[in-house]
């Protein structure tokens, strides 16, 4: 917890918001995902030595060399999920907020106590990343679709007794102690005049939240089309054609052809309701905590010190000078990694995680030693797009671990090289 918490928390729902605005390039038609239903990973590689063999480069990814980062990492396949209690946690914060408030006891027992609420904070935003991830590698997985919707469902309550506690901490004798022995400097400025989660900051988050994980769930598991008279989802109709004709007759192309035209129909059209409701609502956000735009409350909630229209000055320079040279190296790499009998949409996943490791490690050498981190740990979900795979990428944090996490939906061509540097 300590003195980033608090920004932690906010920076988490931020994250939820941008996933979804990542996530827009859902809308589309792919393979359906064939994943382990529990959501267990099945990313990471056993060692092996780094070679410049071009067969195995291409072939296997290059897991560097065992290296204990002190971090009491273990394999992400080895990182389980339990649903938290956010009622029991919320208690717990409640307690020691009043406490402060009434100022029982000395300030060490408070101090003390207010310690032993890191665990909780800490397990609360490691599941909920996990939710996150898993909910993003099968989005119509029914079990990761509901986790992901509690999480988010309930966190803005959290967030809210959070900084309800924080208050307390600013306001009371021992406001400067808090500062100077844990939250740090500029806290007491920051929440001595109140917090910014009302009633009604809550209830706004948790619209938003739903409507979140509503559109997170829109896959071919939970749209219905109808086919020849029948009404169902897409995946029981494909389902019930593929066991009656075979994957390879006519009649099952043609059925396939017109349910997922259907879907593909039908996605749009739920996927443009639920953004205009969700616009709506974060309207209202922005409005409630004084911003003109959502923009400008998402650009102060994850830190931000430049603002949207430097952003737009880096876009358009980025177009005139650093485009046609991108467009220069895009040639050598695809010369480099490809040939004649093997195009871009050949891509190997293996091939996109070790260019990585070669390029970052030639950029930066403590990037380059995160990378080998998450390689060593498999703290990675690098998989081709498929039509229940949430689109983009994202990273992000598990807590109880100290373990960052990447996640990419490729699009199996040279672009994916880039992508998977600017994740990093």
């Amino acid at each position: 917890m300590q003195n980033c918490i608090y920004n932690k928390l906010l920076s988490l729902l931020a994250l939820f918001a941008i996933l979804i605005s990542v996530s827009l390039g859902l809308i589309g038609c792919g393979k359906k995902d064939d994943g382990n239903e529990n959501g267990e990973n099945q990313s990471g590689s056993e060692n092996q030595d780094k070679t410049n063999n071009d067969e195995d480069y291409r072939t296997n990814v290059i897991v560097p060399e065992y290296k204990d980062y002190g971090r009491g990492t273990v394999n992400f396949s080895d990182i389980s999920y339990t649903r938290p209690n956010y009622s029991a946690v919320i208690g717990k914060i409640n307690s020691v907020t009043e406490l402060i408030k009434n100022n029982t006891g000395d300030f060490d027992s408070q101090l003390k106590l207010l310690k032993e609420l890191e665990s909780d904070y800490s397990t609360v935003l490691s599941m909920q990343s996990l939710a996150t991830v898993y909910n993003a590698k099968n989005t119509s997985n029914q079990f990761w679709n509901d986790e992901f919707g509690y999480v988010t469902k309930n966190y803005p309550a959290f967030a809210d007794a959070v900084e309800e506690m924080m208050v307390a901490a600013a306001n009371s004798p021992n406001a400067k102690l808090f500062e100077d022995e844990y939250f740090g400097e500029g806290f007491i400025e920051e929440y001595k005049d109140g917090g910014n989660i009302t009633d009604k900051m809550v209830e706004l988050w948790e619209a938003e939240e739903v409507l979140e994980a509503k559109y997170s769930s829109l896959s071919t598991a939970s749209i219905k089309v109808t086919y020849n008279g029948v009404s169902d989802t897409v995946d029981n109709l494909l389902s019930y054609y593929l066991d009656k004709y075979g994957e390879t007759s006519g009649e099952y192309v043609r059925a396939y052809t017109v349910i997922m035209n259907g879907y593909n129909k039908k996605l749009v059209e739920e996927a443009e309701d639920i953004i205009v409701s969700l616009v709506k609502v974060r309207r209202e956000i922005a409005n409630e905590l004084g911003h003109a735009s959502y923009l400008t409350y998402a650009y102060e909630t994850l830190g931000r010190d430049y603002s949207s229209s430097d952003m737009e000055k880096l876009f358009n320079e980025i177009s005139e000078y650093a485009v046609p040279v991108y467009s220069s190296l895009i040639n050598l790499v695809f010369s480099r990694y490809f040939d004649e009998n093997r195009d871009a949409k050949d891509l190997s996943l293996d091939d996109l995680l070790n260019f990585g490791y070669g390029v970052i490690g030639q950029i930066d050498e403590g990037l380059e030693d995160i990378y080998a981190y998450m390689l060593q740990y498999g703290l990675y979900d690098i998989e081709l797009s498929e039509t229940n795979r949430q689109s983009g990428a994202f990273t992000t944090y598990i807590d109880n671990y100290n373990a960052p996490f990447i996640f990419v939906t490729a699009g199996g061509n040279i672009s994916d090289y880039s992508t998977l540097q600017t994740s990093i």
